[in-house]
């Protein structure tokens, strides 16, 4: 084991910082369980001095001495009374720590959840965030309250020992060294044994994603389909099964290795207990204890071996639990590569409209231009149509419109204001969307429609109609209280046209001044697609359109016509529309 001052540091600072976010989840709570540490702590002592007096109560009273009997009764009744409270006091410790326990998982999974929300897309494309966030959420559910009571158990175990040596030095101080100097070697192998298992954990982070990944190919839903007709189930869980096996070979080796250890810390603590237990016979048989005093002192050797025990595992399970907690505390640390600027302007109503100046993106980690060189202007009650192959760069395009992206180059403007000088939400709350990949939500109708303006009060039932969403939507009993999708009870299910119409009416819900279609029709049949592009002029008014798709159409009458090849936006002639729609 390597120790530097740094380190020491540090891992105090995470340890008072989980202890801060247990006390932060329920104080009350915290509190309680404290006074009953302590308490907890002294009941064993008072255990072993009550039973002390007792065995030395029935030695000198023997059976002829009735008028000392009620003495004894009172003792047993002591011993009783201490046993009961003791038990007493362990039930409620069980139920505040339980409840306790289920505080701070909240408390953690609302950080956590925060924290995911904060930050932009640009994690999401990098498999270092998942592996990181993979270890926070698998780690971060219970490792503080571990950390909790193992701090509670470390407390209550090092009173009680501190008790027990004391009554140990009474008879001989070298009992009670010897029991502590056997502690050490056992101490350093747990604690390098938990630094070995944690670094292997998180050197195999992403091969348990990869388990939790193929395990979610073969049991969720919108995979059934395709892993049955093409068979692919067996294929899958042999891959599942096959890393599970390299997994489980090293968590054997990495066992055995830690075994040898325990063993030889094991000898140790019991030849201390051994020589400890000799000690205190030829005590007694010397006549420097009495039977009552022997008794005690018998079970003070067993309860400090015992104690001790505890405490080195409290603080082997604090490291352990420690060198975990650095994964959450890792996320946590984690910060928006998108900032908000201080002082930012909430997005006025658009007079002059949006502009980009030789806007160009490329991804972390590449030079490959997705955007190169974009120049763009875009007026209020304008509607144009962007065209481009797959992986032309189109919806990077709209992402970094959004403000999901952070242009690598140029400038991007809404009303000669800077994107980046503009609130982040209320950028996003004036933007309408439908994304190409939309989401599906297993909720109500509502539901899905309402999170185009979760706060808004408007009519959603004219959305739907736009979209064609009311025709099927007025066939459920419930209509648009209807719960969609097949995740939960009594879900209807929805084809993928459907899915498409509510996700377009959720795209128009609100009063966004910039709307975005990615795509907005693929899957909707052709005299939906007829209609809503009829009905669209009259809905969008003085918004700017923006329309993504893969080749020019004369159902869209847009003002503009662009094309995007190999990052490249160029503009296109009526002629051209006209030729090729």
């Amino acid at each position: 084991m390597k120790f530097n001052l740094n380190t020491i540091k540090s891992d105090l600072q995470n340890i008072l910082r989980t202890i801060k976010f247990v006390f932060e989840s329920d104080r009350r709570l915290c509190y309680v369980r404290l006074v009953l540490i302590v308490v907890q702590s002294i009941l064993p002592l008072l255990s072993l001095i009550l039973l002390k007096k007792l065995v030395d109560d029935i030695t000198k009273t023997g059976v002829h001495h009735e008028g000392d009997l009620a003495n004894i009764y009172f003792t047993i009744g002591l011993v009783c009374g201490v046993l009961l409270f003791t038990q007493i006091s362990t039930v409620i410790n069980n139920i505040v720590g339980e409840i306790l326990g289920q505080k701070i998982i909240d408390y953690i999974s609302s950080m956590l959840h925060k924290k995911s929300l904060e930050l932009d897309l640009t994690y999401y494309d990098n498999p270092e965030y998942h592996d990181t966030f993979h270890r926070a959420q698998q780690e971060a559910a219970y490792r503080p309250i571990q950390i909790l009571n193992s701090i509670s158990d470390l407390i209550r175990n090092s009173i009680s020992f501190i008790g027990v040596a004391i009554i140990l030095a009474d008879l001989s101080i070298f009992i009670l060294l010897i029991m502590l100097l056997a502690g050490v070697p056992s101490l350093l192998i747990k604690l390098a044994k938990s630094k070995n298992y944690y670094n292997w954990n998180k050197e195999n982070t992403s091969l348990y994603r990869m388990i939790n990944y193929l395990s979610m190919l073969m049991t969720h839903r919108i995979y059934a389909k395709e892993i049955r007709i093409f068979n692919l189930g067996k294929y899958i869980q042999d891959k599942h099964n096959t890393i599970r096996k390299k997994l489980i070979d090293q968590i054997t080796s990495l066992l055995s290795s830690q075994a040898k250890g325990d063993l030889v810390s094991s000898i140790f603590e019991v030849g201390a207990l051994a020589v400890s237990i000799i000690l205190l016979t030829n005590k007694f048989y010397t006549g420097s204890v009495t039977i009552g005093a022997f008794v005690m002192f018998f079970a003070a050797v067993r309860n400090a071996n015992s104690f001790l025990n505890g405490i080195l595992s409290n603080v082997t399970s604090i490291y352990r639990n420690k060198l975990f907690l650095n994964n959450l505390f890792e996320f946590i640390a984690l910060q928006p590569l998108i900032k908000q600027a201080d002082n930012a302007y909430i997005l006025p109503k658009l007079k002059e409209g949006i502009r980009l100046e030789n806007v160009s993106f490329h991804y972390e980690g590449s030079t490959k231009k997705v955007l190169d060189d974009i120049s763009l202007k875009i007026k209020p009650g304008e509607t144009i149509l962007i065209t481009g192959k797959n992986g032309a760069g189109k919806t990077t395009l709209i992402n970094v419109l959004c403000r999901m992206y952070e242009a690598s180059s140029g400038t991007i403007s809404f009303d000669g204001i800077n994107i980046k000088n503009i609130d982040i939400d209320s950028l996003h709350r004036n933007i309408g969307i439908i994304y190409q990949d939309y989401c599906k939500y297993d909720l109500t109708v509502t539901d899905n429609i309402r999170f185009g303006d979760i706060d808004g009060q408007h009519d959603i039932t004219q959305v739907a109609e736009m979209s064609g969403a009311n025709v099927f939507v007025n066939d459920f009993s419930k209509r648009y209280e209807t719960l969609v999708g097949k995740y939960f009870k009594d879900g209807e299910e929805l084809s993928t046209g459907q899915w498409q119409k509510i996700a377009l009416a959720r795209a128009f819900y609100g009063d966004s001044q910039i709307v975005i279609l990615d795509e907005p029709t693929s899957s909707i049949d052709l005299e939906t697609e007829n209609n809503f592009f009829n009905q669209l002029n009259d809905q969008v008014k003085d918004k700017i359109v923006i329309i993504i798709g893969h080749k020019i159409t004369g159902k869209i009458k847009a003002d503009s016509y662009y094309h995007l090849q190999k990052g490249k936006l160029s503009k296109v002639s009526h002629q051209y529309v006209n030729a090729n729609a």
